[in-house]
């Protein structure tokens, strides 16, 4: 009986409530409502596509928070996991602002070209000193050249062919689904001939 008696009082709160402050609220602001309406009309012509334009931004929302469930991650997860990547990516920073880290790879054949435009401009210079990319001693001393200073030739950039003995899981790999579809379109021809 307490609980009817608590719920009668709260509506009867509420109702007064409504009755003393939101309507006289609600009558105040009638005329000022009156006032933009006029100007919502107008609006509402101008911009006849804003509703798709709120969906489509819905839908993509809608997507993006899309959680497809405990075993898969959803797209809020891999923003994170960027985000967090670029924070670690660009966290050191000097008086002009963020400096992202890189790792540079300098190929022991392009040490010529720098030779060549170190000399002709000095903030190549100031660069490459700073870097100091590897010379041509260094690139034969760890195997990368020849003696000569000529490249090596590797056996994985031949592109050859291993004999196959028998077909095996992977023995199609290196085949061109071009030239599969030729052979077994002779091989098919064939047959209908004999």
């Amino acid at each position: 009986a307490a609980t009817c008696a608590e719920a009668s009082v709260a509506s009867s709160v509420s109702a007064t409530t409504s009755r003393y402050e939101v309507w006289p609220f609600a009558r105040e602001i009638l005329p000022t409502i009156n006032l933009v309406a006029p100007d919502t009309k107008a609006l509402a012509e101008a911009f006849p596509k804003l509703a798709t334009t709120f969906n489509v931004f819905n839908e993509f929302f809608n997507e993006l928070a899309y959680n497809p469930g405990p075993s898969k991650a959803g797209f809020l997860f891999f923003l994170d996991w960027g985000n967090h990547n670029l924070n670690s990516v660009v966290s050191s920073a000097d008086a002009h602002g963020p400096l992202g880290r890189s790792l540079i790879y300098f190929n022991c054949e392009i040490v010529k070209i720098f030779k060549g435009v170190e000399e002709v401009n000095p903030t190549a210079h100031l660069l490459l000193g700073l870097l100091k990319p590897p010379t041509k001693e260094e690139c034969i001393h760890e195997g990368l050249l020849t003696p000569l200073g000529q490249p090596l030739t590797s056996s994985l950039h031949a592109h050859t062919k291993a004999p196959v003995s028998k077909p095996s899981l992977f023995s199609k790999l290196g085949q061109s689904s071009f030239a599969a579809a030729a052979e077994s379109t002779a091989a098919k021809s064939k047959k209908g001939k004999g």
